[in-house]
This record gives C-alpha cells, sequence and structure tokens, in this order.
C-alpha cells in the first residue's frame, strides 16, 4: 500500500482554503472501481493502445480529496510516465503517509515517452486554460490560471526526471504559481503576450533535456 500527499501543500502553492489531496495505491479486487476516463479526457494519461482493465477511484470528503488505484493501474501509470504517478516516488518523507512498497523498481525512465507524456499534459491544460477564458465565471478564470500554472510545473518536473531520472525540487514552479495565480491580470490577451514566449521556452528546454 502507499499512501502519499500531492497537490499545492507539496509543490509550496498552498492557501488557506486549499483543499488536501492524496493518492492511495491499493490492493483490493473486490472494491467496485471505475476506469481512467478522467484522466485521459484531461491529459494525465495517454490513452492506450490496446484495451485493458483499469481500476481507479476518487472520494471526496469535502477538503480532504483521495484518487485511488489499484496496484496494476498504478504499474500501468509508471509504464506510461504518467506524471501524477511518478510525482508518488520522489516525495519528501514528510508527504509519505504510509509505504509498505517501493515502486522505484518499476519504473525506468524512457525520455521518448516521458516527452509524449508531458508534452501531451501541458498541452491538454494550455487548451482547457484558454476556453476558461473565454468564460466570464470568475471561478472559472481562476481554474484557467491555475491550469496555466500547472503546465510550468509539468515541463520543469519532467525537466528534472528527463535530467536526473528523478523529481528533485517540488516547488520549482512556486515562481509560475505566484506569477501566473496571484499577480497576473485576468485577460487572456496578456498571457498570450506575456506568458506564451515563456512557456514555449520551456517547452523547448524541456525537448532538449530529452536528447530532442
Amino acid at each position: 500500500m502507499l499512501l502519499v500527499s500531492f497537490g499545492s501543500r507539496v509543490y509550496g502553492a498552498k492557501r488557506d482554503s486549499s483543499d488536501r489531496d492524496f493518492i492511495l495505491v491499493m490492493k483490493d479486487e473486490h472494491r467496485t472501481w471505475k476506469d481512467l476516463q478522467w484522466f485521459y479526457e484531461h491529459g494525465w494519461l495517454l490513452r492506450p493502445k490496446y484495451p485493458m482493465q483499469e481500476r481507479a477511484g476518487f472520494v471526496d470528503l469535502k477538503h480532504w480529496q483521495f484518487f485511488l488505484f489499484e496496484h496494476q493501474t498504478f504499474l500501468m501509470m509508471l509504464r506510461q510516465h504518467a506524471l501524477c504517478a511518478l510525482e508518488c516516488l520522489f516525495l519528501p518523507s514528510e508527504h509519505v503517509w504510509i509505504q509498505t512498497q517501493s515502486f522505484l523498481e518499476d519504473w525506468v525512465c524512457d525520455r521518448a515517452l516521458l516527452r509524449e507524456s508531458i508534452l501531451h499534459l501541458a498541452t491538454c491544460h494550455w487548451e482547457e486554460a484558454e476556453q476558461l477564458f473565454a468564460s466570464s465565471v470568475q471561478r472559472d478564470i481562476l481554474d484557467a490560471k491555475k491550469k496555466i500554472s500547472h503546465c510550468f510545473r509539468f515541463l520543469l518536473f519532467g525537466e528534472q526526471l528527463a535530467k536526473t531520472g528523478m523529481i528533485t525540487d517540488y516547488k520549482a514552479a512556486s515562481f509560475w504559481q505566484r506569477e501566473v495565480v496571484r499577480e497576473a491580470p485576468e485577460e487572456w490577451a496578456y498571457f498570450q503576450e506575456k506568458v506564451l514566449p515563456h512557456y514555449l521556452s520551456l517547452r523547448q528546454q524541456f525537448c532538449e533535456a530529452c536528447g530532442e
């Protein structure tokens, strides 16, 4: 079993209203599991070429949110270089609540696959942010800004993985979280003019780290 924290409290970006997010990996063949459709739709996972059995779940306890993955599903996510799974491997000890198995030996960095996975994830989030900016709802704008800050985190984590085979700094994107979420104006034109060039530059930097 593995129970770890993830999200803003790990990335050094928490606010007073931030939820506590957890990933739980467990062996339980008898649970009523769901598939990974949400993760495919939002770019967290590359769609497999062949149908496979997936077991995942989600529990929302107001300010405590748990993403549940059956053991074999989590191993599949590691093989696909899903970032949310890779983040669980290198966490500082204060964010690891329970660990009865190490998954480090179950993952070998494939830079080509890492590049595909991270770029797909970042692209999906940037496109979702653009769509949310078309809304006049305040909550949508905040979500859009968060998605853009996530794009920088994805690429920075990916670069660390490509260069060192591990995530060495979980707070690497704290500057962008502050600049994008807290400081940037709520206008898409601003992000196109001021933020997009930095994002594209970081994408190129990540690709170079992957050996492109």
